[in-house]
């Protein structure tokens, strides 16, 4: 009889032993899988509709509240929130789009729901659209192309700026219209 109970309690310590194992592979394996993850695989996880708000923290210590709307292979766009940008990023058409590159961000927040469905790639589709495949200088060229304002701000200076140079298939001079 004592000895059933000696045996008894050897098998439960070796099956909470074995759980306790398993638990740890799991999660060592979980670790592991969130490592291999990319950061644009999880982004894109939450540029769906409706995206969370998202605190960007860049290299030059500012901070953006801000919505994911697009993810490319090397930068993010996004919208800012009210109230969390200087005026001068807010004024004009298109005010309060953000085009970040990847490399510039040093911190990203969000709601710890946002983070776990990120995690999980809850949303991710399988196939990447044409956004998720442009660079960030096929982004910069298009915006130069159709000569859109911009404010750059590199290192937390700010730089107004239209690019105004004639380019090939554009008239030079006012007034006088290219040949068809």
């Amino acid at each position: 009889m004592r000895w059933d109970r000696f045996f008894e309690d050897l098998e439960d310590q070796l099956d909470s032993e074995w759980e306790a194992e398993r638990v740890a592979l799991d999660s060592e394996a979980e670790r592991l899988r969130l490592s291999r993850l990319p950061l644009r695989e999880r982004l894109r996880a939450l540029a769906a509709d409706p995206a969370p708000p998202l605190s960007l923290t860049l290299a030059d210590d500012r901070t953006l509240a801000c919505r994911l709307t697009a993810v490319g292979v090397d930068w993010i766009g996004c919208t800012l929130l009210a109230g969390s940008a200087r005026p001068e990023l807010r004024a004009g058409h298109g005010a309060g789009a953000v085009i970040v590159p990847a490399e510039a961000i040093r911190e990203l927040g969000m709601p710890e729901a946002e983070r776990c469905a990120s995690a999980r790639g809850d949303g991710i589709p399988t196939r990447a659209g044409l956004s998720e495949r442009m660079t960030l200088g096929f982004v910069l060229r298009d915006i130069a192309r159709r000569r859109a304002a911009v404010t750059l701000q590199p290192a937390g200076r700010t730089h107004p700026h239209r690019d105004d140079r004639p380019r090939a298939g554009r008239s030079p001079r006012p007034g006088r219209a290219r040949p068809r």
